[in-house]
């Protein structure tokens, strides 16, 4: 048996969280909100509390800088965290709120990928017609 040379998931996760740490002290602006969004992306499945609290923070600093992209998509991250703990009413507000930003900025990709949370969201709570009716947007 042999040990493995090559770094584990876990530790390029964690290397990639450090690099994204360090540049949160260093960036301003839009690019600190982009930065904000990619740490919640990170901790969202391992550690929902701390993600949840990087997208409120990327979600203030998106509305004080009128960065809509940017709220929208701290929106949907929020919408998505609510999702993974099974709080469907929440997550609905989210995604809800995300989806008329993104249909505003006529943001095909976070239109779609918003429809399609919501569709899920909707099929969690055994809503099938509803779901279907935004899966149906997707595709359209």
């Amino acid at each position: 048996f042999a040990l493995s040379a090559q770094p584990s998931k876990n530790d390029s996760t964690d290397k990639q969280i450090q690099s994204l740490l360090a540049q949160l002290k260093t960036t301003s602006g839009k690019e600190k909100v982009d930065v904000l969004e990619l740490l919640t992306e990170s901790y969202a499945n391992s550690q929902p509390v701390k993600a949840r609290n990087y997208a409120q923070q990327a979600l203030d600093l998106a509305r004080e800088l009128d960065y809509e992209k940017g709220e929208a998509n701290a929106l949907k991250s929020i919408g998505s965290i609510y999702q993974l703990q099974s709080n469907y009413s929440q997550a609905l507000e989210y995604f809800l709120n995300a989806l008329r930003i993104y249909e505003k900025l006529k943001d095909e990709a976070g239109t779609a990928n918003t429809l399609n949370n919501i569709g899920i969201v909707y099929q969690s709570q055994r809503k099938y017609d509803k779901a279907r009716q935004y899966y149906e947007r997707v595709l359209v």
